[in-house]
């Protein structure tokens, strides 16, 4: 987007922001504005994600070739609100309403007078219809976005609890022995999992520090491992293992990304958060140090292509 686009001469606020940035109007200054929005309000890249859906079925309703015809009734609907257009006069040899306001509709006053009434009323049911017809895919579509975002904010912060409250790590972190987590795995998520299983061939070797229950929300039972790179220095790094529920819309062989950097300039400081699918279990990365981030993932096989977390594929 080109820093001439959109109003870089001033500040738009937080719903015309989101709105503009569904219409793809937003030059350079406002992109950073949106980073940084996102970064502290996760959550409004489902109401864009929204916005874009609501676009792009009002384009298949309006569209002749789009192969997604109209609902039945709408042109119905529509010449009624068309008729609420009063005429100077109706004559029966010139066809309906629509060919008796063609001339006025070409004038440019007609959008800026009286007449615009009633094509608000006809774009009012354009849009009406399209929600309907594609309200189903839009609401899940913000749902898999809700979770996929509640999953990594959660992950965050129990991340940074736990290192900075030593007595609810106390009481959470109930294995200390590495021996003992395949049998542990097994009773939370499902599968045994021992610790050369999370490690990529030819890796290096994790530091284990202690693993424990945890309740990740949008999907099934879950567990929380605590380890360090002994050549990474001490910096604690979480990974979550949770029973994939399929609320989160993975694709396996992808890491989704929530990156704390996004957010220009000045980011707000938190951990970088990968989430990704394999056999049947959703794994969450929490990495404090990003400078880590390349290792840890060559080290834990975290798949090489990356989206962002609010990806809607």
């Amino acid at each position: 987007m080109s820093e001439g686009t959109g109003h870089s001469d001033r500040r738009l606020n937080r719903a015309a922001l989101l709105r503009a940035a569904a219409d793809g109007e937003l030059d350079s200054v406002q992109e950073r504005h949106l980073e940084v929005l996102l970064e502290a309000e996760p959550g409004d890249a489902a109401r864009i994600e929204c916005e874009c859906l609501l676009r792009e079925a009002l384009g298949r309703v309006c569209s002749v070739d789009a192969g997604a015809p109209a609902p039945e009734g709408l042109r119905e609907r529509v010449l009624e609100a068309m008729r609420c257009e009063d005429l100077d006069e109706v004559s029966p040899m010139i066809g309906g309403v629509p060919e008796q306001m063609a001339d006025r509709t070409r004038s440019v006053s007609f959008w800026a007078g009286a007449g615009r009434k009633a094509m608000l009323s006809v774009a009012a049911l354009l849009l009406l219809s399209a929600s309907l017809m594609w309200f189903s895919r839009s609401r899940e579509a913000i749902q898999v976005l809700r979770d996929r975002t509640a999953a990594a904010s959660f992950v965050a912060t129990e991340h940074g609890n736990c290192i900075n409250d030593l007595a609810h790590a106390r009481e959470k972190f109930a294995i200390q022995d590495p021996a003992e987590l395949p049998a542990f795995a097994g009773s939370v998520v499902g599968k045994e999992i021992a610790l050369a299983d999370l490690i990529a061939s030819g890796a290096s070797n994790i530091n284990f520090l202690d693993a424990g229950r945890c309740s990740v929300p949008s999907g099934g039972p879950s567990m929380h491992l605590q380890f360090s790179l002994p050549e990474q220095g001490s910096d604690v790094v979480s990974l979550f293992i949770q029973r994939d529920g399929g609320r989160l819309g993975l694709e396996e062989g992808v890491a989704y990304e929530l990156d704390p950097g996004a957010g220009g300039s000045e980011p707000i400081k938190s951990p970088c958060v990968y989430l990704w699918l394999r056999e049947g279990l959703v794994y969450y990365l929490v990495i404090e140090d990003t400078d880590d981030n390349e290792v840890l993932r060559q080290t834990l096989d975290v798949p090489a292509e990356t989206r962002m977390l609010t990806s809607s594929t």
